[in-house]
């Protein structure tokens, strides 16, 4: 990959995608990237103006890369990989925890009404004995 005007950066415009098969290697080479430690040298601002930057086509190489690196990251002991500092604290593409979501809460509070009504049940078939 190229530098940028001798400023020693690599740009979206040095990310060839010309084809599917391209695209496909390209994420693959993202992935493997994310899975490195971040080092001293990350910065969260730099990261989200590098995506910022991107033109839309590469946006979406790097989302896939980013859903992948979630699906199959290990959710405990990944915050201090690339993947996580790129893609969750820089650029918010990961999704927010489950227990934030709405589905969540109506899971829960359905769980505690239907064990307040088999509660309710067994004590009005205690008394009736």
């Amino acid at each position: 990959m190229a530098s940028q005007s001798g400023s020693g950066n690599v740009g979206c415009s040095d990310i060839p995608l010309t084809d599917t098969m391209n695209k496909t290697k390209t994420v693959a080479v993202f992935q493997a990237g994310f899975e490195e430690e971040i080092d001293s040298t990350f910065n969260v601002q730099k990261s989200k103006d590098f995506f910022n930057s991107c033109p839309s086509e590469q946006k979406e190489v790097f989302k896939k890369a980013c859903k992948n690196f979630v699906a199959l990251s290990d959710k405990k002991g990944d915050q201090d990989v690339m993947g996580y500092g790129f893609c969750c604290k820089a650029n918010d593409i990961c999704p927010p925890p489950f227990y934030t979501q709405i589905w969540f809460f109506a899971a829960c509070g359905g769980s505690v009404l239907l064990l307040i009504i088999i509660i309710l049940i067994v004590i009005i078939c205690c008394r009736k004995k």
